[in-house]
């Protein structure tokens, strides 16, 4: 197995420049590890790279909200899984609006549907930050040949449907996700009232992004309650651990005895009457 190799990525138009190097991560030929292109390149010692799983394709970074920083590793079979379950749950292949810095798994993940999907992404520019008229002008340059998506956080959201240009274009997107936080009750009845198809989203880098759509899992993913109360995700999307840190896995990560892996969030939650899971806090 080739050791992960330091790949920087913007924030600006130019981001999908990195198509070509996770497509070959995707192919096994030569795994990356993203990181911001304005920032310092991670550092990687010798003992971390002993003990790679089979498949590697990409290194993403993560601490949660809570804790130091980690790096998940997570093979080509699981982000693939991932992007063609979000395919088949909104509704087929199409155009995806690249919105969130892609070195974060969330836009890692809107590049890994594009490859998948077959259809080049759009790249919202976000150097100096987010805006809502930027939203609206990119999302113009999205094909209006076949169906369009795209995936955004909650503060994003906010943005958008505060400005009545921007929540017009985002309304004629055939899916929008919304993750990597809580959205507000309020601000999900606005969306719904404006015509936006929202899709509200849960899941972590180590489950290589969302895997529960609007309290469900994907078809390729499973989640229970543990005794603790704690949020447990597994399937065919989690992660192999974490890079150089065999305690920090092995306290995170497991495998059942068919062969399941399972990761144990830091997150607590329940099953409503509908069987819809319900994230209610954090543990600590």
């Amino acid at each position: 197995m080739s050791r992960p190799r330091a790949l920087p990525v913007t924030v600006g138009s130019d981001a999908a420049r990195i198509l070509p190097d996770l497509e070959r991560a995707l192919r096994g030929i030569d795994p990356i590890l993203p990181y911001a292109a304005d920032g310092p390149p991670p550092i990687v010692l010798p003992y971390a790279l002993t003990d790679l799983p089979e498949g590697l394709a990409v290194v993403v970074g993560t601490s949660g909200s809570t804790g130091r920083p980690k790096r998940a590793m997570l093979t080509a079979a699981a982000l693939e899984a991932s992007a063609r379950a979000t395919q088949d749950a909104v509704g087929g292949p199409g155009a995806w609006l690249l919105a969130m810095p892609a070195h974060h798994i969330a836009g890692l993940q809107v590049l890994v549907r594009s490859l998948v999907a077959g259809v080049a992404p759009t790249v919202l520019d976000l150097t100096g930050g987010f805006t809502s008229t930027r939203f609206a002008a990119a999302a113009q340059q999205v094909p209006a040949s076949g169906r369009r998506y795209t995936a955004l956080v909650p503060t994003q959201l906010g943005r958008v449907l505060d400005d009545g240009y921007a929540l017009a274009a985002l309304a004629e997107f055939d899916g929008v996700l919304v993750g990597g936080s809580a959205t507000p009750a309020a601000m999900r009845r606005q969306a719904f009232d404006a015509g936006v198809r929202l899709v509200l989203t849960y899941g972590l880098t180590e489950t290589a992004g969302g895997c529960v759509y609007d309290g469900v899992p994907l078809p390729v993913s499973l989640a229970h309650i543990d005794n603790e109360r704690h949020v447990v995700l597994g399937g065919a999307t989690v992660a192999h651990g974490y890079l150089g840190e065999p305690g920090l896995s092995a306290d995170a990560f497991s495998v059942d005895p068919d062969g399941v892996r399972w990761f144990r969030t830091d997150d607590l939650g329940h099953f409503d009457p509908s069987g819809r899971l319900v994230i209610d806090g954090r543990a600590h």
